[in-house]
């Protein structure tokens, strides 16, 4: 079958342009053959760096993926042209073009497979070191509590009687009777007012056991807040602490 001078024209234009992709196509794979996948970065790598690579290599699967679809374009305008006209020298370069679109085709599947291996491999890399840098930060964080509850305990242990008292120091020491000294003082002043208290509201009630009713008259202070069993067990006011010189009862008045 034979073509008019413009038919031939547009054969040979179409033929130019699959001939154009086909040079394009050769240089793409000519680079990703020589832009092979880059090695795994080691277990010390950066995350961030990592993930900057992942976004690169998408980027370039996005552009192959371009190229594919620009270039199936091209194959259906070659099929249409393979439809629409049959000549001698058209017809056979225009099946060399679609042979060498085929073999491009070919390639760049290849190529974008590649891409999405390294993508996966990225992928699990970066997982993996985000798993590490997260356990490191629970470890130090684990650390730190490990040593707040020794301190405590130590603390504890001294605060009761039972800490290591050898091994601290003069200065150490110091610090520990001053809190332990200041703590007194304020347990004695609560124990005071709690028996002020007692005293002003006329409880009838001993103030140390609580059960007997008051009898005993503390001298030379005159505070009556004691029983008779317990008067005979103290040495000072259980009011203001001072000594007791002298006691007296009075049941019946």
């Amino acid at each position: 079958m034979l073509f008019a001078p413009s038919q031939r024209k547009h054969v040979r234009t179409r033929a130019s342009s699959l001939s154009s992709l086909s040079s394009t196509g050769s240089t793409f794979t000519t680079s990703s053959s020589s832009n092979e996948p880059e090695p795994e970065p080691g277990a010390t790598d950066d995350s961030m760096s990592m993930s900057s690579r992942l976004q690169e290599s998408l980027a370039r699967n996005l552009h192959l993926a371009n190229d594919v679809q620009r270039l199936s374009r091209f194959v259906g305008l070659f099929l249409t042209c393979l439809c629409q006209q049959h000549c001698g020298s058209d017809y056979e370069m225009l099946t060399v073009q679609f042979l060498q679109s085929q073999g491009l085709a070919h390639a760049q599947g290849q190529a974008v497979e590649r891409e999405m291996q390294v993508n996966r491999k990225l992928t699990r890399k970066l997982d993996l070191v985000t798993e590490r840098y997260r356990y490191a930060a629970l470890k130090k964080r684990l650390n730190g509590v490990r040593v707040d509850l020794h301190q405590v305990a130590q603390a504890n242990e001294n605060l009761t009687g039972n800490g290591s008292y050898r091994n601290m120091s003069v200065a150490e020491l110091e610090v520990l009777e001053t809190t332990l000294e200041g703590g007194l003082a304020k347990i004695r002043e609560a124990m005071r007012q709690q028996y002020r208290d007692v005293v002003e509201g006329e409880r009838e009630t001993c103030v140390v056991c609580l059960h007997e009713k008051v009898s005993i008259v503390l001298l030379p202070c005159r505070h009556r807040v004691l029983c008779a069993t317990c008067a005979v067990r103290v040495d000072q006011c259980p009011v203001d602490r001072m000594h007791i010189t002298d006691r007296f009862s009075t049941f019946g008045m």
